[in-house]
């Protein structure tokens, strides 16, 4: 599948890609529908990582 593909699947915007491919943050919203779309869970995309300078 192309990554043009799954965002127009998903309706993401092109913004949001990129954010996912550089590993931004991205809404929970925009996880939870990729997990939907994927039929898996949150933990099967994404891992929960703190920015320890904002400490």
């Amino acid at each position: 599948m192309s990554l043009v593909a799954f965002r127009k699947d998903l309706n993401i915007a092109t913004g949001t890609m990129t954010k996912l491919r550089r590993n931004e943050e991205v809404a929970i919203s925009i996880l939870l529908r990729i997990c939907e779309y994927l039929d898996c869970n949150i933990g099967d995309i994404c891992d929960a990582v703190t920015d320890k300078q904002s400490f």
